[in-house]
């Protein structure tokens, strides 16, 4: 009985009722909803952000991001990685999001030479808190996402839907302790499928869901009393590459499209 009570708390968690923040049926993406998330360096080679026709849907749209991207050639020391999407303009007002993502192709090619891995993904990433008033930089920084992603070494067309919580370690938050990580489940390219991430402040833990399947809890023991030292909140399509000196040159495509997207009131 205890058990069950528990588990219908966090579904009754999970499903709390937040209000619509955007459903993309306008013209031009709002600029007093979302601020531009623009690739942070020279990769990036096709992109596109647009609202564009919800197809099959007469009088509906969506957000439609696109990117494709590479890494250097001239080595093979580590990665390179970045997002292309949109952010929120006040962070730290956001606590729960939910949103529907479609994900129409997803590709990645690794190193050949290396057998490092490219990944690309669709879904919301943020930082929600920080043990100390004062630190260094994002050192502290308590960051949580939640994404379809496709991998390199994924075979088939299907996708992976995974969540994870990790602390930074350094200013730059270079360096990070993952605290949970979890796959939610298989997805095919193409479906329409609904994410939700939800941080219960009041319980110290975080709160998955992929579709209307049983929420996944993450529960902390870290201090939460203080905001990110770098705060964020996107949705975007978030990639890492492997620098690479052999060939085919490894990259990582992916054409996706959110809508309705929700907010904690």
């Amino acid at each position: 009985m205890f058990v069950t009570l528990v588990l219908l708390a966090i579904r009754s968690l999970a499903a709390a009722q937040n209000t619509l923040y955007d459903n993309f049926n306008s013209a031009l993406i709002n600029p007093d909803n979302w601020v531009g998330l623009e690739a942070s360096g020279p990769d990036t080679r096709e992109a596109k952000r647009e609202i564009v026709p919800t197809p099959g849907v007469q009088n509906d749209h969506r957000l439609h991001l696109l990117r494709r991207a590479y890494s250097a050639t001239t080595d093979n020391a580590g990665a390179t990685g970045d997002a292309f999407g949109l952010l929120f303009p006040s962070p730290n007002t956001v606590t729960a999001v939910s949103f529907t993502a479609v994900v129409k192709k997803g590709l990645a090619a690794g190193c050949s030479g290396t057998s490092a891995v490219s990944g690309i993904s669709a879904g919301f990433a943020g930082s929600f808190f920080n043990p100390s008033s004062s630190p260094n930089g994002a050192t502290g920084d308590m960051r949580a996402f939640i994404a379809i992603i496709r991998n390199s070494t994924d075979v088939g067309k299907n996708l992976t839907v995974s969540v994870a919580t990790f602390q930074c370690n350094d200013a730059i938050c270079g360096a990070q302790t993952v605290l949970f990580s979890q796959a939610l489940g298989v997805v095919p390219s193409g479906s329409s499928n609904i994410l939700g991430l939800t941080w219960d402040h009041p319980n110290h833990r975080f709160v998955f869901q992929l579709n209307s399947n049983a929420p996944v809890v993450s529960t902390y023991t870290i201090g939460d009393g203080f905001p990110p030292a770098s705060a964020y909140k996107y949705i975007s399509l978030d990639r890492a590459v492997p620098r690479c000196t052999s060939t085919p040159r490894p990259y990582a495509f992916m054409d996706a499209s959110f809508d309705n997207v929700f907010v904690n009131p």
